[in-house]
């Protein structure tokens, strides 16, 4: 897959070197080498900042004492700026990135480079996935809070997309993170078909992209297709 059509490099060059890290020096070096780029091609500090960071750099704290608690919840509810100022804010900041997000799960094809089998943490691009997941879908609840049906239709079908992407691999912890994020999905839909505002044109879009979803990966499917790789590295370690 070329570089300029996988998403994970769109993505590690959004979020940058230093929140995309992934395994030691050495592993690090191995992963970009897969994926057919230079280090020089990947800015240090990207566009990206998680709303942990943007708490703590505007020093704001939620009244239920447990960090980034507004942030998780507005995309579960339609909302509106009034209701959390900041996290409508933060979503203005990071508008950017998530169009383009959006964008990889519209086209971009997603190749991630296993490091290991045995040990399933590749890194915190994927928890920064996690993160930009719960932005769109705090993004989408927000846009449809103010009216607005196409944008929050356009980050769920986002959401769910990556979801099937992320979870294509053969290790856990992408596959638990599409999980999350078709949670995230799930619950912003619920929040707008619960509302009561969509119309029967929006309805039958929304029916449409649920019935032309493939299910997400299941655990039984990574952990064979993991053991049939595993056991081609043995035969091969044989030769």
């Amino acid at each position: 897959l070329l570089p300029d059509k996988n998403g994970v490099v769109t993505w590690l060059r959004v979020v940058g070197l230093e929140q995309g890290y992934w395994g030691g020096d050495g592993e690090w070096k191995d992963v970009l080498r897969r994926l057919g780029v230079d280090s020089k091609d990947i800015p240090m500090k990207g566009e990206w900042e998680s709303y942990d960071d943007y708490q703590d750099e505007q020093k704001i704290w939620d009244p239920s004492g447990e960090k980034g608690a507004a942030f998780e919840a507005a995309g579960r509810r339609l909302w509106t700026e009034k209701e959390e100022p900041q996290v409508a804010k933060y979503l203005r900041k990071e508008a950017g990135a998530l169009a383009k997000l959006r964008a990889i799960a519209a086209g971009e094809g997603w190749y991630a480079p296993v490091l290991r089998f045995s040990d399933p943490t590749d890194g915190d691009m994927f928890d920064s996935l996690k993160e930009a997941g719960q932005a769109l879908a705090a993004e989408g609840t927000l846009a449809f809070g103010r009216g607005n049906f196409d944008l929050y239709f356009e980050d769920v079908q986002a959401e769910m997309r990556l979801a099937r992407k992320v979870g294509d691999s053969v290790v856990l912890r992408p596959l638990l993170v599409a999980w999350l994020m078709e949670e995230q999905g799930d619950r912003a839909l619920g929040a707008g078909l619960g509302s009561g505002r969509c119309t029967r044109p929006q309805l039958a879009r929304i029916r449409a992209l649920l019935v032309s979803m493939p299910p997400v990966p299941g655990l039984l499917e990574c952990v064979d297709r993991r053991y049939r790789w595993q056991v081609l590295d043995s035969v091969e370690s044989i030769e």
